[in-house]
């Protein structure tokens, strides 16, 4: 009962550090299990481990919940995948997810099998299990780099589509495997690789067909949709892995992919409720994956170890982007984007899978020292990657010259008609916007009036592991829910720090008196939401003038008889600010604009 609370508390509060620290989760992932596992049972007087997945799960059941959480997590990735995105990316995507894929599997084998003592057969899986990045590790290292747009772009949608890509890939590499270890002809050897294959792909097209006819035809109540789909991809999984083995996770994958390229509506709320039910999943994943590696296990790896974990940051990978790159991208650019490539939670997952799997194979085919390195190299690759590259990101990253020193875009969250009027105009003046809501056809306004918008919801997980933060130093939070923009204020100050995130006064705050108020309120906290949406009705334009000292300005905003509603400055330097009690700096040619009540 310890041990299983353990795991739980301990998983969700390493993720919430990660959050806190700004660094990808995997780390105190990893980490905490570790300590509950080796490193506990070198120091406990008895010897034990104190979290031991071995323990807890007896038999086969470690492997399958392993290979069912692994399943879970590949179909979330497959939901990501839209092939229209495939076919519309710029050749340099296309070409380090392809070329860039090849070179990883080949040369991550071959650093194994010259430095560990991996058969070419093992060699070339591991190459394979190690070759995606994910957007999990990705998002926070860009967030905090704040690279180049095309740069974060390649680096983003690298992550995103080389996962359900690169986890096939490995599956199949896998399966070939599976059927050559039994030492059937090459004949046989090929006709159960593709029964397998075929059994995945029939499956994952039937379900996926399946849950579309549902929820097109409303057969699913709202409340009820995320935890039948959920209960349909288990059910497609297990049906897939009863009648070939480790199909499930082809099968599972592909309705993903499918699901995603099919217009239906709830494909965001589903993502974004399986990104929960992976952030879950993953929590208590790692902890017992690593809690399960043997101190001995890790010394058995010795200096090839290390050896591998450097060939793949400071040779293969960048081989692999140089290669793929051509003159699309300059040295610098190419050398950033060589040196961010991490490895995530899928390759740990398909590794735990493919190692308990090759345990149980006939040891005559395959070495049982070396199936056992499999586990440990794979977490040493991802911890090492993480960490390495994922601190230093942010110095290489100014070295070079390919990030943002600072950003002054303005995020608004709502696309009302007011932030519409207010995003326009300020879009106009150079600043880059763009707006977040929920609120489909709010967005729908916006995009006929040239802004930019964005969807899923922001301030999602998933929602800002995928946001390019790179032009946005704002955040104008103007919806009439006060909750929610408290919410989004809290959420974004860690991003962009004190002062930086506004919100609009709710209507409670105006029988607050002025020295009680929040300093970071828009427009002066004049005015609440509905009185800015009537404002923005009565006045054609957003008038403007131009100051000519800072007593000027506090004139202009005391002038009871106009009652101006100061919205924000633009100053010479074409830096919007909005009014706030936070302003501190106001310069003779700096430009108010301000609405008249």
């Amino acid at each position: 009962m310890i041990e299983l609370s353990a795991i739980l508390v301990l998983g969700i509060f390493s993720q919430w550090f990660a959050w806190k620290a700004k660094i990808p989760s995997i780390v105190p992932l990893i980490l905490t299990g570790l300590i509950a596992g080796p490193i506990w049972e070198l120091i406990s007087p008895d010897n034990q481990k104190f979290i031991d997945g071995d323990q807890l799960f007896q038999g086969g059941y470690l492997f399958d919940f392993i290979s069912l959480s692994v399943g879970l997590i590949l179909f979330e990735g497959g939901l990501t995948l839209k092939i229209g995105e495939v076919r519309n990316l710029g050749r340099v995507i296309r070409n380090l997810i392809i070329i860039g894929g090849m070179v990883s599997i080949l040369g991550a084998g071959a650093a194994a099998v010259m430095l560990t003592g991996f058969s070419w057969k093992l060699g070339i899986l591991f190459g394979a299990i190690i070759m995606v990045t994910g957007p999990t590790v990705i998002g926070p290292i860009l967030r905090n780099v704040r690279a180049k747009s095309n740069v974060a772009a390649i680096l983003k949608w690298e992550g995103i589509l080389i996962d359900p890509i690169g986890a096939i890939t490995a599956i199949l590499i896998f399966e070939y495997i599976v059927v050559l270890a039994d030492g059937e002809s090459y004949l046989n050897i090929f006709l159960a690789f593709g029964l397998k294959v075929l059994t995945g792909v029939i499956v994952g097209y039937g379900f996926a067909q399946f849950i579309s006819v549902l929820i097109k035809r409303n057969l699913i109540p709202d409340y009820l949709k995320n935890v039948v789909i959920l209960s349909i991809v288990i059910l497609a999984y297990t049906i897939a892995d009863v009648f070939q083995s480790e199909s499930g996770l082809l099968a599972v994958t592909l309705m993903g992919i499918i699901l995603a390229n099919k217009k239906i509506r709830y494909i965001e709320e589903i993502l974004s409720f399986k990104a929960d039910v992976v952030t879950i999943l993953v929590s208590i994943l790692f902890i017992i994956l690593s809690s399960r590696i043997d101190l001995v296990d890790i010394q058995s790896l010795g200096w090839g170890g290390l050896g591998v974990l450097l060939i793949i940051i400071l040779v293969v990978r960048p081989i692999g982007v140089f290669v793929s790159a051509g003159r699309q991208l300059s040295l610098n650019e190419k050398l950033f984007v060589s040196w961010i490539g991490p490895r995530g939670i899928v390759a740990a997952g398909v590794a735990s899978v493919f190692s308990l799997r090759l345990e149980g194979l006939d040891m005559e085919f395959f070495d049982a020292e070396v199936v056992r390195k499999i586990l440990p190299l794979t977490f040493s690759v991802i911890l090492g990657t993480v960490i390495i590259e994922g601190f230093s990101a942010r110095w290489v990253a100014k070295v070079l010259g390919v990030h943002h020193p600072k950003a002054y875009g303005i995020i608004f969250l709502g696309a009302n008609e007011a932030t519409r009027k207010l995003a326009k105009l300020i879009q106009g003046l150079g600043v880059s916007v763009i707006l977040s809501d929920i609120n489909k056809k709010s967005l729908e306004e916006a995009t006929k009036m040239g802004l930019p918008v964005y969807y899923p919801n922001i301030l999602s997980e998933f929602g800002l592991d995928e946001f390019d933060f790179g032009k946005f130093g704002q955040l104008w939070a103007i919806t009439p829910n006060t909750e929610v923009n408290l919410h989004a204020c809290k959420v974004l100050e860690e991003e962009f720090g004190d002062n930086k995130t506004f919100r609009i006064r709710s209507r409670l705050e105006s029988r607050v008196s002025e020295e009680e108020l929040p300093e970071t309120l828009l427009f002066n906290g004049m005015v609440d939401f509905y009185s800015l949406v009537d404002l923005v009705r009565k006045n054609e334009e957003i008038r403007e003038i131009k100051i000519d000292s800072k007593d000027h300005f506090k004139m202009l905003l005391e002038d009871k008889e106009y009652s101006r509603v100061p919205l924000f400055l633009l100053n010479e330097e074409k830096k919007v600010w909005p009014v706030s009690s936070s302003l501190k700096r106001v310069e003779k040619g700096d430009r108010l604009f301000y609405l008249v009540r």
